[in-house]
């Protein structure tokens, strides 16, 4: 039986904010310049290149609407354990 592990990932303005509910970028995500923060963040080609090198596969990607309207693209990989 083959088992999976796997991350969702949350994206906003082309970088990867969020994977699995945990802030990645470099900057904190409470930096009162959102700006800044947001740039921390990989963008998202870069984020699945070194994803992939990883052993993630992208195998979905839905786009939703935030409560403030926002548009966020979520990003589900996985990969064998």
């Amino acid at each position: 039986m083959e088992r999976y592990e796997y991350r969702v990932c949350q994206a906003q303005f082309s970088r990867v904010t969020y994977a699995n509910g945990q802030w990645i970028g470099e900057t904190p995500s409470t930096n009162p310049n959102a700006q800044e923060a947001l740039e921390s963040c990989p963008e998202i080609w870069r984020y699945l290149n070194q994803a992939g090198e990883a052993g993630w596969k992208l195998v979905a990607v839905t786009t939703r609407t935030q409560d403030a309207g926002q548009i966020v693209d979520v990003l589900y990989l996985r990969r064998r354990c």
